[in-house]
Parts: C-alpha cells; sequence; structure tokens
C-alpha cells in the first residue's frame, strides 16, 4: 500500500478532558469563557463548604494554606452574599477573551450593600457600563 500524501494547514486542536487532535479547520473565532466573577463565586463556594465542615479549618489556617491573606479569603467569601439572581446571572455571564465587562473589584461594591434591591441596582449599573 501506497502511502498518501498530506496536503494542507493542521493545527492542534484540544478537546474534552483534554484530549488533542488534529484539524484542518480553520480556528473559530476567540470563544467564550466564563466571567472571571463566575468563577471566583465558585471557589467561594468550595471554601464555604470546607469551612462548614465539622473538623474544619480556621479561616486564618485555610487562608495560611491556601497561600492568601484572610482579607482575601474575607473577599471571596463575601460573594456567597450577592443575591442569588446576581450569582445566577454572574455564573451564565459569558464573556469574549480580554478583560472581563465586570470585574471582581466592582463585584465588591455590589456586595457592601447587604440590602439585595441595592444589590441589583448596583449590578444593573455595572451591567450598564456605568
Amino acid at each position: 500500500m501506497k502511502a498518501g500524501v498530506i496536503t494542507g494547514t493542521f493545527r492542534r486542536a484540544t478537546g474534552a478532558h483534554g484530549s488533542v487532535s488534529f484539524t484542518d479547520r480553520a480556528p473559530a473565532d476567540p470563544e467564550t469563557r466564563p466571567a472571571r466573577g463566575a468563577r471566583m463565586l465558585a471557589v467561594a463556594y468550595t471554601l464555604a463548604e470546607i469551612l462548614d465542615q465539622q473538623d474544619a479549618p480556621s479561616r486564618g489556617e485555610l487562608a495560611k494554606a491556601l497561600g492568601m491573606s484572610k482579607a482575601r479569603l474575607s473577599q471571596l467569601l463575601d460573594l456567597a452574599l450577592l443575591a442569588p439572581d446576581i450569582q445566577e446571572a454572574l455564573l451564565f455571564l459569558e464573556v469574549p477573551p480580554g478583560p472581563d465587562p465586570i470585574p471582581e473589584r466592582a463585584l465588591r461594591d455590589v456586595v457592601r450593600a447587604l440590602d439585595w434591591r441595592e444589590q441589583r441596582r448596583r449590578f444593573a449599573r455595572l451591567r450598564a457600563g456605568g
């Protein structure tokens, strides 16, 4: 059997669970990704679960184990205090490559409002770009 000649341009494509394949298709437009706020919210819930365990470390011990300050740990945990509909909006927010339209720092201002109605007003201003 004669070996075939390969022509064209191939590129590496990474699939689910890190599988690698090669394709001759042109790369698609830049794909969207979850917003950083969504990822940080997921981290906040994971950290809260760790702290809720019966033999859990203290906040200080957890922060030290993770290589962060207690203040940073508190900032992350505070994201779980956002109104449920804001959390949902964050979790479904897909953004293109580049800077996030809603930076995590801005979310800290939203979560400072303890009243969910005020949080919603602040979040709506963020989404509107102001």
